[in-house]
């Protein structure tokens, strides 16, 4: 059966272009430290430096390299075919259509006096699905009109 509606967020795709920056741009200062002259740096120097950004390149890699894809499929029913893709695998669910709420906007604080507004889903087991995020609320909600609407649920007013 094909799917009624399909939401996608790809905000992960932000985080994965700045980690696979920063991981080159660290392996470039590795091999321009490494390739100096003798005179330019220590051993010490070397490895104090090589292993400050090499521990700070694992924390960036862990932050940003922990977010995912998520795809998220109506079905006729109700029910929802979700798939999370991350850099390290993929993982797909199927959620019933009695354990699938209804799609909110929720505001969270981004700095500078600003909100960040998400689109969120809550199943029965508690999670919840994140289907937009944006700096402005209409475009967020549009995507949860779209998604109470493909799935059935009222409209809170």
């Amino acid at each position: 059966m094909s799917p009624v509606a399909v939401f996608r967020n790809n905000a992960a795709l932000g985080a994965w272009l700045f980690t696979a920056a920063w991981v080159s741009m660290v392996s470039v200062f590795t091999w321009l430290i490494l390739r100096a002259p003798a005179e330019d740096y220590t051993p010490r120097q070397r490895i104090v430096i090589l292993g400050l950004m090499w521990l700070l390149t694992v924390v960036v890699v862990g932050v940003f390299g922990r977010r995912r894809l998520l795809r998220v499929a109506v079905d006729g029913t109700g029910g929802l075919d979700v798939r999370h893709w991350g850099l390290f695998g993929v993982e797909r669910r199927w959620i019933e259509a009695r354990d699938v709420g209804r799609a909110i906007l929720v505001a969270r604080p981004a700095g500078d006096n600003r909100d960040y507004y998400g689109c969120h889903v809550t199943l029965a087991d508690g999670t919840v699905l994140e289907l937009a995020e944006a700096r402005r609320t209409a475009p967020v909600q549009v995507v949860a009109d779209r998604f109470n609407a493909a799935t059935g649920h009222v409209p809170e007013r």
